[in-house]
C-alpha cells in the first residue's frame, strides 16, 4: 500500500480514496467529459497531499507533500460495462461507475458494506487530475492524484 503522511491511500475497505477533480486548475480541460474520457486505464504518477491531520497523541501537523508513485502500482481501470477497478500495489477493489455531467459516481462493494462517491472529473487527452477532500474532526486535508490514461 502507498503510505501518505500517516493515512492510508488505499481504495480497500472504509479507507477508500475519493476522486474528484477542480477543472479550474487545469487548463484546457474539457468542461464535460464523456463515458469515452473516463473509460480506460488510468495510471497514478503522483500524489499530492496538502492540509492538516493530528498525529497519533493527537498534535495538528501541517502537510504539504509530493509524492511520485512507481509506475503501475497505482491504477484506476473504468471500463465500458460500468464496473471501476481500483489497483494499489497488487491488491483490487471492484466496483461500479455512472457519469452524469462532470461527476462519476462509484459505488464500491466490500464485506457487505458498500461506500458511494460522487467525484467531479476533469481530463484533458491522456492526462488527468483526481482531488479528494477529506474533513472530520481529526483531519482536514485534499489529496490531488496526477494519472496518465493508459
Amino acid at each position: 500500500m502507498i503510505k501518505l503522511n500517516g493515512c492510508l491511500a488505499g481504495c480497500f475497505g472504509m479507507g477508500m480514496l475519493l476522486m474528484a477533480c477542480d477543472p479550474s486548475t487545469s487548463p484546457g480541460t474539457t468542461s464535460t467529459p464523456t463515458d469515452a474520457d473516463l473509460i480506460g486505464t488510468w495510471n497514478v504518477t503522483s500524489i499530492h497531499t496538502k492540509g492538516w491531520m493530528n498525529d497519533d497523541s493527537g498534535d495538528k501537523q501541517t502537510i504539504d507533500n509530493v509524492d511520485p508513485v512507481p509506475s503501475g502500482s497505482y491504477s484506476f481501470e473504468y471500463k465500458s460495462d460500468k464496473t471501476v477497478s481500483t489497483t494499489i500495489d497488487g491488491g483490487s477493489q471492484a466496483g461500479t461507475w455512472s457519469l452524469k455531467g462532470d461527476s462519476v459516481l462509484i459505488i464500491y462493494s466490500f464485506s457487505g458494506f458498500s461506500d458511494t462517491v460522487s467525484s467531479l472529473v476533469a481530463i484533458k487527452g491522456k492526462s488527468g487530475t483526481f482531488t479528494t477532500h477529506q474533513v472530520d474532526p481529526d483531519d482536514d486535508f485534499t489529496v490531488t492524484l496526477s494519472a496518465t490514461k493508459q
